[in-house]
């Protein structure tokens, strides 16, 4: 991966830390999210049955790869804390971006991804050379696409029988295609 695509390790907003995930993160992420069932319902995995999971997943996306793993992999916590409550995957597509995040339930309805999402589509803009930021979301997942249209995002086309989430059974579902556009750039197909 070319150094110029590089996101850095932390993000800091008013309320958030977004720290690029260490295996020291893995207790707290594994006993609060990637375990969660309700966290896990319109994710394309299952909860994650054992702390092994969760910290195989980190050494392969977080800050001990970085830039040589599949993607990039910051836990997001409550400010100062360092105390994983979810996670905010970015996969470097270039010239575009694929994002991807979730968090335990007892975070939700806060405002946090959005406080996250804005900070990453604030460095795409600022810092980044990416033109465009995509993601797929199940087309019945309503708190998550209104989410994504307040951040920028517009839905694309829906995709018939397309995204795999396997806690709501063996069918591939529906799913929307959602892109932000960096400012003065055309969406890329």
């Amino acid at each position: 991966m070319k150094a110029c695509h590089l996101p850095p390790k932390t993000f800091v907003t008013q309320r958030l830390d977004l720290l690029a995930a260490e295996p020291s993160d893995a207790v707290q992420l594994f006993s609060g999210y990637t375990s969660n069932v309700e966290a896990s319902k319109y994710l394309q995995r299952r909860p994650h049955e054992c702390l092994e999971e969760t910290r195989t997943f980190i050494e392969a996306w977080g800050a001990g790869n970085w830039g040589n793993g599949p993607g990039f992999a910051w836990i997001i916590s409550p400010r100062g804390t360092r105390a994983a409550q979810g996670l905010f995957l970015l996969i470097d597509r270039f010239p575009t971006a694929e994002i991807h995040f979730g968090l335990s339930p007892a975070y939700w309805r806060k405002g946090y991804m959005t406080e996250a999402g804005k900070a990453m589509l604030d460095w795409v803009v600022q810092g980044s050379e990416f033109s465009q930021v995509d993601t797929f979301c199940d087309a019945e997942h309503v708190a998550v696409q209104a989410l994504l249209q307040r951040l920028g995002f517009k839905p694309q086309v829906l995709l018939e029988r397309h995204l795999l989430l396997p806690m709501l059974g063996p069918a591939k579902r529906d799913c929307w295609w959602y892109t932000w556009v960096k400012p003065g750039q055309c969406v890329t197909p």
